[in-house]
């Protein structure tokens, strides 16, 4: 199988602007509907956004399914387009009360969320395995491991490479989002340490590295949302603690790259720091600030010394 070759070949019956696979009118109203809300979200800039906005809430989204659908589209776009997240996350809270009415086989009715309906997107999609998006993933490496032919070895470890990248920026995009949401209470508390259990519990850097990306953003709201809440507290400082020991690599914490013991550092320092970034101080600096510096440098250099004379060891 070489992936390369098909990689961007469109299906016979791919969806394309301004066509409608739908005989069903029903579909092909829902199709409508979807193809206005991908405009808008293409067209939506700071300068058009509360025009846009009313366009949207005045879109007939009355099912279940279409509702989901929506969602599944603006929760793409955001994934997709990781800077403009903050963006979206805003476009989200605007849409909070929107919801449609469900009704079973009962005859009951109950009220589905715009609200609801994110959270479980944003929810299910994290809590997927990294990769896992992938198409044919594990097929994939074993034929990477297997293959004698180095050339050929080398194109598929090469696609699979881009691959990985593009679903590395998509697991960023879902944090970020999530985080977003969180800072605009969306999300809280509960739901934000569950994520980060769900990221501690794997034993792999790259999990560990989006882990400090998601407590360096929302790292101080979340501390005010505990302030209050000594069980909840407790729990922040076990994870901190954790972090800690992998950052020095105390026996039995997960061994890691000198890179991700450095942005465990970073945060160690933010939440020292009171969630005030040390990049955003402006002027001179004060002769503490000198010193702090000057400390975390030293330590710096003494994690590469002792990175480098390890390996060195090893005879690597």
């Amino acid at each position: 199988m070489h992936y390369g070759e098909t990689q961007y070949k469109p299906a016979a019956n791919a969806w394309r602007p301004g066509q409608t696979k739908a005989d069903d009118p029903v579909e092909a109203e829902t199709e409508a509907l979807l193809k206005s809300v991908r405009a808008i979200l293409n067209k939506l800039t700071p300068q058009n956004y509360h025009t846009l906005l009313e366009q949207f809430k005045a879109l007939k989204i009355d099912s279940r399914n279409r509702l989901s659908r929506v969602i599944g589209l603006i929760f793409d776009k955001a994934v997709k387009e990781p800077s403009f997240v903050v963006q979206y996350a805003g476009f989200c809270s605007e849409l909070v009360h929107i919801k449609v009415v469900e009704t079973n086989e009962a005859g009951e009715t109950a009220d589905v969320k715009f609200k609801n309906l994110l959270i479980e997107k944003c929810q299910e999609t994290f809590f997927r395995e990294m990769y896992s998006d992938i198409e044919n993933y594990e097929e994939r490496q074993r034929e990477i491991e297997e293959c004698t032919d180095e050339k050929k070895k080398k194109e598929l470890e090469d696609i699979m490479d881009d691959d990985k990248r593009l679903s590395r920026r998509r697991s960023i995009g879902n944090i970020k989002l999530i985080a977003e949401l969180f800072k605009l209470n969306m999300l809280n508390a509960r739901i934000m340490f569950s994520c980060i259990q769900k990221l501690l519990s794997h034993q792999h850097e790259e999990y560990v590295e989006v882990l400090c990306a998601l407590i360096t953003n929302i790292g101080g709201n979340l501390s005010s949302a505990i302030k209050n809440k000594p069980s909840e507290q407790e729990t922040f400082d076990d994870i901190f603690s954790k972090l800690t020991a992998i950052q020095r690599q105390e026996e039995g914490a997960l061994k890691v790259s000198s890179r991700i013991r450095f942005t465990i550092l970073d945060l160690l320092d933010l939440r020292k720091n009171n969630w005030i970034s040390r990049r955003k101080v402006e002027g001179p600096k004060t002769i503490a600030q000198v010193h702090e510096d000057m400390d975390q440098a030293e330590r710096r250099k003494n994690m590469e010394a002792a990175e480098f004379n390890k390996k060195k060891r090893m005879g690597k």
